[in-house]
């Protein structure tokens, strides 16, 4: 059942990324976040985050009814990446034994807005990549930036689980199954989809950033969420995922690496 419904969920992504409008992605993206959100909120079972709730649906509808043109407003592009190196010293400092649950939960809504303003800011990039059969040309960085998230997941999860021998001393209590070959791994396998990338679509800013730059942002969101999950005590994030646990466990690692790749490609459009 996981892997038949993974399967479906991403021939699902695969055919709203080809086919559907600028407009249609940044609504997409945002209603997933939304969606996000609401199912944490069921599954902590907490009434009073609703009016929560309410006020960020209003808020990410306006923001995005306001910027119907798909151009993310620079001061959101710095920040949605900006945070990232912040939570990563964050997650080191603060133990989830010691974490507030109040602080848990303003993580959980700063990473599904992260995740819904980073693929935003590819949307509207100034640089393009064409592939025949999408609709909007930055849907193939987008899918290439969602494919190195995934990449750095699974060659982590595979390396890990047959060769995972060392622990990482520097994650202590927050992710103690995590070994060095895990996270080699996944470095390898985003490594290899970046090259492969770079090759077939004649672009080679796409291996140095996503083999030495997006995995990096991918592991941290993946560990945010986990550390989340290990203040509250929960096993996952929600229960809307088919099979997959919450919304937010499947997009945790494309919550840091979305940001973090609209701003690289935003810097290399200008650049350029």
């Amino acid at each position: 059942m996981r892997i038949f419904s993974g399967l479906v969920m991403a021939a699902a992504a695969l055919g709203l990324l080809m086919f559907s409008s600028a407009g249609l992605l940044q609504w997409i993206f945002i209603s997933v976040a939304v969606l996000g959100l609401a199912d944490w909120l069921h599954h902590r079972r907490t009434r009073s985050g609703w009016l929560l709730f309410g006020l960020v649906a209003l808020g990410a509808g306006a923001l995005a009814y306001r910027y119907s043109v798909p151009a993310l407003p620079q001061p959101l592009l710095w920040l949605s990446a900006g945070l990232w190196p912040a939570i990563a010293v964050m997650l080191r400092a603060l133990p989830p034994a010691r974490a507030p649950k109040l602080l848990a939960d303003a993580m959980v809504l700063v990473g599904l807005a992260s995740f819904a303003l980073g693929a935003w800011g590819i949307i509207g990039a100034p640089v393009s990549q064409a592939i025949p059969g999408f609709v909007h040309p930055n849907a193939a960085l987008l899918l290439f930036v969602l494919a190195i998230g995934a990449a750095t997941d699974v060659g982590g999860y595979f390396a890990g689980r047959n060769w995972g021998e060392r622990p990482l001393p520097l994650l202590g209590e927050l992710s103690p199954n995590k070994t060095l070959e895990g996270l080699l791994g996944g470095l390898a396998f985003s490594g290899a989809l970046s090259l492969a990338a770079a090759v077939l679509l004649d672009s080679w800013h796409l291996l140095w950033i996503g083999a030495l730059v997006l995995p990096w942002f991918a592991v941290v969101g993946d560990l945010l969420f986990s550390w989340i999950k290990r203040v509250h005590h929960l096993k996952d994030a929600g229960s809307w995922a088919l099979g997959h646990g919450g919304i937010a466990d499947r997009i945790d690692s494309h919550a840091a690496s979305l940001a973090g790749g609209a701003l690289l490609l935003h810097l290399l459009g200008v650049a350029a």
